[in-house]
């Protein structure tokens, strides 16, 4: 977000607004166009300011500004005070049995659970995993949700190629992105430019690193799940088949399995 922050001053547009969080996007270059003012109670998303207290009530169509270190929506102002990193650090090798573990739950979901079916989402996965963009461009917009649960399965597989090395599958991403600003919500297309830089929520951070060792998965499961009515689940879906085919290996591992 510190380019539309600290940049110059430019207008925008209110997307929409709740006690739970207020969208506003700007027609800009900058990667996420979009920002979220959250309470502390939301989730923390990767392209979020959140706030000291609870959000103001917002009505009409109000002016929105950002830039030269804040934003203004109406005739309230947020300047920031710290700021967070969403892109997790020190991943290394996930474990087969724990992303069999979560993928047997996974797996077993109902379309409803999931928001989409999960065949079709896994084989999409895997071919963004081999560099193919097209089947996971047929996700985008598919399923419920303020960002549909297709978009959140796209968004979990590239940020496990991000965060865990799998550089075939960040080929897609560009077309990916691209497709995303005609075929889903401004909110989801954004949200998709964070994935593919490796920024996530923190439940899926957790989760990630339990898959690598870190934590209980079962547990950060059920927490990445409770995100959404389906985001979180969607997400699951898109990291477990971005990972479970190929683990990532050790660095130890990958030393012997070298060639001389």
């Amino acid at each position: 977000m510190a380019p539309l922050l600290r940049g110059p001053r430019q207008t925008g547009r209110l997307l929409g607004a709740s006690a739970t969080a207020v969208y506003v996007d700007f027609d800009t270059n900058s990667v996420p166009r979009v920002l979220a003012l959250l309470p502390p109670t939301s989730v923390r998303l990767p392209l979020g300011m959140v706030v000291a207290g609870s959000l103001p009530p917002i009505a009409g169509d109000p002016a929105v500004v950002v830039g030269e270190g804040a934003l203004s929506v109406g005739d309230d102002v947020w300047v920031p005070a710290r700021w967070f990193d969403p892109r997790p650090r020190g991943l290394t090798a996930t474990d087969p049995d724990r992303l069999a573990a979560a993928a047997r739950v996974l797996w077993a979901l109902s379309m409803d659970e999931v928001g989409v079916d999960t065949d079709c989402a896994r084989k999409a996965v895997l071919s963004l995993v081999a560099g193919e963009s097209k089947p996971a461009c047929a996700l985008l917009g598919a399923g419920p949700g303020l960002t549909p649960a297709g978009d959140d399965v796209v968004a979990g597989a590239l940020a496990a190629s991000a965060l865990l090395g799998r550089t075939t599958g960040l080929r897609a991403a560009p077309e990916i992105l691209s497709q995303a600003q005609r075929a889903t919500t401004s909110l989801s297309a954004a949200l998709l430019s964070c994935a593919a830089a490796g920024q996530v929520v923190p439940e899926a951070a957790r989760f990630l690193a339990a898959l690598c060792s870190r934590g209980d998965v079962e547990s950060t499961l059920s927490g990445l799940r409770s995100v959404g009515a389906t985001s979180g689940t969607a997400l699951a879906v898109g990291i477990v088949a971005a990972l479970a085919e190929h683990p990532v290996p050790s660095a130890a591992s990958r030393s012997r399995e070298a060639p001389p």
